[in-house]
């Protein structure tokens, strides 16, 4: 008479072995795998080599979700980075900071620009053979801009300036900043969204001040300290410290700036100008 077997020590063991492996193996991503993914996709993604003091957050929910923050390093100074791992995949990386030099037009719009956007717009730029200096000798609006829309704001800046625009106002409304731009007898007004260009449009000069002065010129005669800046507040770290230079003023210590008779600190949260208030010229020296 037939008698069924009970299975082995050998095959009970490839079993129990069988159904641990999916846990295993789903355990074995840790915080250092995380990192080096990150980093990967900074380097990748923003043209940057120099990552340096990255740390790791866990996230309690259920699946393989990190949260990473580091620093870049760029013309010897550190500018942060963030990244998030979901389920062992880069979901998102942000770094927002100054470009590293020697960079083509379209290498600098790639920085800070979503992969896609960035792809577009150095094929955009590629495709125009020189469009930099066409641009500065012809005409001008918002028409020739629409290639910085999805840009990010520090590096939509510089290109608009590359391109004979001057800063002429700026202000807040909602979620977003408005900055109006003049070159020759147009006037632009680029709106920000989240650190992004998310529209540029005509409008007329009245916006730009009639005579269209630069942004140092108006603070210098339409207000002084903090009152003249007050419509940096809101804006990334990076694209302030630009216009602020581009104000007169320059970096002193610590986070305090000063144009030589006013003297202000810049408080900074999350990336973005979080404050902008007025403190005693004693305090820059």
């Amino acid at each position: 008479m037939h008698q069924t077997k009970p299975p082995s020590a050998q095959i009970r063991g490839l079993l129990t072995l069988t159904l641990a492996l999916p846990g295993a193996v789903f355990a074995s991503y840790d915080g250092n795998d995380a990192i080096r993914d990150c980093e990967s996709r900074i380097r990748s993604e923003y043209k940057i080599s120099d990552l340096r003091d990255a740390t790791v957050q866990r996230l309690n929910d259920g699946a393989l979700h990190f949260k990473v923050h580091g620093m870049a390093k760029v013309d010897g100074d550190k500018h942060p980075w963030t990244c998030e791992v979901n389920d062992r995949h880069v979901t998102a990386a942000e770094y927002s900071g100054p470009k590293p030099k020697g960079l083509s037009t379209a290498q600098q719009l790639a920085l800070g620009t979503a992969a896609l956007v960035a792809g577009g717009v150095a094929i955009n730029e590629m495709s125009k053979q020189g469009g930099t200096s066409q641009s500065g000798s012809g005409a001008g609006g918002a028409k020739e801009l629409q290639d910085l829309v999805g840009a990010r704001a520090a590096g939509g800046e510089s290109e608009l300036q590359s391109r004979g625009y001057t800063y002429a106002s700026g202000s807040k409304g909602g979620d977003s900043s408005y900055t109006n731009w003049k070159k020759g007898s147009h006037c632009v007004t680029v709106r920000t969204t989240n650190g992004h260009y998310k529209s540029i449009v005509d409008v007329t000069m009245l916006d730009c001040g009639g005579g269209g002065q630069s942004g140092p010129s108006r603070s210098a005669s339409g207000g002084s300290g903090a009152a003249g800046l007050k419509d940096l507040v809101g804006a990334r770290a990076a694209g302030g410290e630009t216009e602020l230079q581009n104000r007169g003023y320059n970096f002193v210590a610590g986070n305090k700036w000063s144009n030589g008779s006013q003297c202000v600190t810049v408080r900074t949260r999350n990336g973005h100008y979080a404050s902008i208030v007025d403190m005693p010229m004693a305090k820059c020296h």
